[in-house]
């Protein structure tokens, strides 16, 4: 998945990797994790959270993160809060996907 931003359409994946790397910053087991509530957690999880979902979608898409760290988070949700909402919506389309058994964004 991509989300479109002021500095381009940025690549987003929320894959096993993202979910291990999340967890581990904010302490979450892995039941923690799939019934992730971003709403009821601290401002700064919620950055953490988006930062490793742009991590991890440029990792996968073999491109440079154009989101260099946890402080990039907070400026980029500055220039487009809707971000957010956006990478909640990824977030819980790569969630169902791992429930169904699918995989996203599929390398070609």
């Amino acid at each position: 998945m991509r989300i479109e931003t002021k500095r381009g359409s940025l690549p987003i994946r929320y894959d096993w990797n993202a979910l291990r790397l999340i967890g581990d910053e904010l302490g979450l087991s892995m039941n923690d994790m799939l019934s992730f509530d971003l709403m009821n957690r601290k401002i700064g999880d919620t950055f953490v959270f988006v930062y490793y979902g742009f991590l991890r979608g440029a990792k996968f898409n073999d491109e440079e993160c154009k989101v260099k760290d946890i402080d990039d988070v907070g400026d980029l949700l500055d220039e487009d809060a809707d971000i957010l909402a956006k990478a909640i919506q990824c977030f819980a389309d790569d969630m169902s996907a791992k429930k169904e058994g699918e995989e996203t964004d599929k390398k070609k």
